[in-house]
């Protein structure tokens, strides 16, 4: 992805209804998945639409999130690619993943953004804050979700936020 198309759910949903980006990427790999990323803190805006768990006493709300979130995101695909689909599907906001570096349970987070914000200043060198406030969010972002990308270390990360390992999980199926 080039920096220009990163973020936001419509762009999500336009790749998933286009189909052909999605056709040839596969094509040209055979073995490979698909993985949709979205948040879901956008999930009743008009295009969205995804029904919304009661979240009061609901001790399934991240996995009901998350399953109408995949279930939405299948409709857009038509049905398509069932067998070679990844949901990245992260409760409210991606920065609850990012989180996961310096906590144990971030699906608690009501706000991980602003939570995120507040951390990153507190928990970061001040020579890495001040290069990350350099660049752009995509380049932050990317920067500080290097430690995912380390296989041996991903578990130890997945496993502090439920959305996250939910896509891990599906992640070692699919690595079967």
């Amino acid at each position: 992805m080039n920096e220009n198309e990163f973020g936001g759910w419509n762009g999500v949903k336009r790749t998933c209804l286009n189909h052909e980006d999605i056709e040839i990427f596969l094509e040209l790999h055979d073995e490979s998945i698909f993985i949709v990323q979205i948040d879901s803190a956008e999930r009743n805006e008009k295009g969205y639409d995804v029904i919304d768990p009661i979240k009061s006493n609901n001790h399934n709300y991240c996995e009901l999130v998350i399953d109408n979130v995949s279930l939405k995101i299948n409709e857009w695909l038509g049905g398509k690619f069932d067998s070679r689909t990844a949901f990245a599907v992260c409760v409210e906001e991606i920065e609850a993943w990012l989180l996961t570096r310096f906590f144990d349970n971030t699906s608690k987070f009501t706000n991980p953004k602003q939570k995120f914000e507040y951390e990153f200043n507190k928990k970061l060198s001040k020579s890495e804050v001040k290069s990350m406030s350099e660049k752009s969010v995509f380049k932050k972002y990317h920067s500080l979700s290097k430690p995912f990308s380390k296989k041996k270390d991903l578990p130890k990360y997945a496993r502090n936020n439920l959305s996250f390992n939910k896509f891990y999980e599906q992640l070692i199926f699919f690595d079967n």
